[in-house]
């Protein structure tokens, strides 16, 4: 459809942009469906449509948030009609308001339009609010830890970090765990860096404190999601051909190579984040240029260059 047409564009636009500095471009694909959708009316949309459209909303709001502004009106509109149809105790619909609520943040904070009080408060609330949903999530969103088979699993962990790692139902799910995640570490990131412009109190250590051991659990469980989807020697094994031999060349199936895609942008926040460990970071520019390499994902190659231009700059 249009709408899909405009979202599959956006996508790829979008993860090229997506970690770059805030600008001012022009996201023109998800603009022109949001055109059409003014157009047609966002009441007109029925059960069997608005799938297509809550994900545009979301793309907006992701739009929204990697360009610093506010985000569309339409979106709010579209997330009323869509409770019609959709299941609002499901977590992901949870998720994503909360994503559009920390969107008009960053646009107020861009703008200077709240103290650095308030910005602080309004980033520790999202936080816990995102804290609480991951608490909830079950029996929506599950997953299960597996143990590597011996304790060295060979850089398919970062240093330090126990040889576990995560499998998940679906991509989707581990996507909307990572999405969780990675928005917890902006936040908490945010507060950190407002916090070091604030005087120094037992209050505010205990925020940092809290902030930075949040960075850690959630770097930590973003890189134990992704051995299953790319370590061909052992967690990803079974995603090869025909059991084919992944010490010697191999083949990749477009429903692994969109495993590894939907990874990409979780990993570069884990490279990153500067509160991260340095061996999770670190960690992350080399699975990066696996994903690069091994995988041949021009996106991730966009995004390695994005972090040599940040470290260098």
């Amino acid at each position: 459809s249009t709408f899909e047409g405009a979202l599959l564009l956006d996508l790829f636009e979008k993860l090229s942009k997506s970690a770059s500095a805030v600008g001012d471009d022009k996201h023109t694909h998800v603009a022109g469906a949001f055109a059409l959708v003014k157009l047609r009316g966002v009441e007109s949309f029925t059960a069997q449509e608005i799938a297509a459209v809550t994900g545009l909303s979301l793309n907006g709001t992701l739009t929204a948030l990697s360009t610093g502004r506010a985000t569309d009106t339409i979106i709010r509109q579209i997330r009323h009609h869509a409770t019609q149809f959709l299941d609002t105790s499901d977590p992901k619909w949870k998720l994503t308001g909360l994503i559009l609520e920390a969107t008009d943040l960053a646009a107020s904070v861009r703008h200077g339009t709240i103290t650095s009080t308030e910005k602080i408060s309004r980033n520790i609330h999202l936080d816990t609010e995102l804290a609480a949903i991951a608490e909830s999530a079950s029996p929506f969103w599950t997953y299960t830890s597996h143990p590597f088979p011996n304790a060295d699993p060979k850089g398919a962990l970062p240093a330090g970090l126990p040889p576990t790692y995560t499998i998940y139902p679906s991509r989707t799910i581990a996507q909307m765990w990572n999405v969780l995640r990675l928005t917890r570490i902006l936040l908490c990131e945010e507060i950190l860096a407002s916090l070091a412009l604030t005087p120094s109190s037992p209050s505010t250590l205990l925020t940092a404190s809290k902030a930075s051991t949040t960075i850690h659990q959630m770097t930590s469980e973003i890189c134990a999601s992704l051995p299953h989807m790319t370590h061909c020697s052992y967690a990803a094994r079974h995603k090869l051909l025909g059991g084919e031999n992944p010490d010697k060349q191999h083949t990749h199936t477009v429903p692994h190579t969109l495993d590894v895609y939907v990874m990409i942008f979780a990993i570069y926040i884990v490279a990153w984040a500067p509160h991260a460990p340095l061996q999770s970071r670190d960690w992350g520019v080399t699975q990066l240029e696996n994903m690069a390499m091994h995988f041949g994902s021009q996106e991730a190659s966009v995004i390695l260059e994005v972090l040599r231009r940040q470290r260098e700059g």
